[in-house]
């Protein structure tokens, strides 16, 4: 089995359980800055006694993601997995300080690299084979000052079960996981995010979560 996950320095830590059920996994970052992250990842995959492929570029262009599939292909012969998981997101207090380029990174690493990556892996594709992708409940709900975060978060969540459709009948299944609020670097490297140091951090808080706080990132899973 052969998956391939993309992942970005917005997204979340990554590691992997050592009963990993993967043969082959091969992590893409559209940052050079992940690159520790990704050393990290190849380690403990390689520990499992699998194999590991990184493919460092940028992701909010078409010809690095179609060049990502083809590579995965190539080197391991086959694509069963598709996980997309690289997202950007900003806090913006007002839609009129929302720029231009804020609202085009946003969409173009959140919605066009699944776009992209979809359209290219879906023709290596078999029965049984899954597309994951990681959604957010702002697309159902929206968020304050996440406007152009929360709208890519709908388009995800459209997009998904539209794409679950059409290829259900190749046995294909499409999934999109909503998460609520989860402290994450998204949420502390963003402009207008609370630095939290500890896991009892006053910033954690959230009225709208269950237990009033937001959860926490576990290192033992992707």
């Amino acid at each position: 089995m052969v998956a391939t996950m993309q992942a970005a320095q917005e997204g979340s830590r990554l590691s992997l359980p050592r009963q990993s059920f993967t043969r082959k996994l091969a992590p893409k970052s559209d940052l050079p800055a992940e690159s520790k992250d990704a050393e990290e990842t190849r380690r403990i995959v390689e520990a499992c006694g699998r194999r590991c492929l990184l493919i460092p570029g940028n992701l909010t262009r078409r010809q690095f993601c179609d060049e990502c599939i083809r590579r995965t292909v190539e080197e391991f012969g086959q694509l069963d997995i598709l996980v997309s998981n690289a997202a950007y997101q900003d806090r913006v207090p007002q839609l009129e300080k929302v720029t231009d380029e804020e609202f085009d990174k946003t969409f173009k690493t959140n919605i066009y690299a699944y776009f992209y990556l979809c359209r290219s892996a879906i023709r290596y594709m078999r029965p049984g084979s899954a597309i994951i992708v990681t959604s957010s409940e702002t697309g159902l709900e929206g968020a304050e000052k996440l406007l152009a975060y929360s709208s890519t978060k709908g388009a995800i969540n459209a997009f998904t079960k539209a794409l679950s459709m059409e290829l259900a009948e190749k046995g294909i299944r499409v999934n999109a996981v909503a998460p609520g609020p989860v402290w994450t670097p998204p949420n502390t490297a963003a402009r207008g995010s609370r630095r939290v140091k500890s896991r009892n951090s006053e910033a954690r808080r959230c009225s709208s979560a269950p237990l009033n706080r937001k959860s926490w990132r576990h290192p033992t899973c992707f």
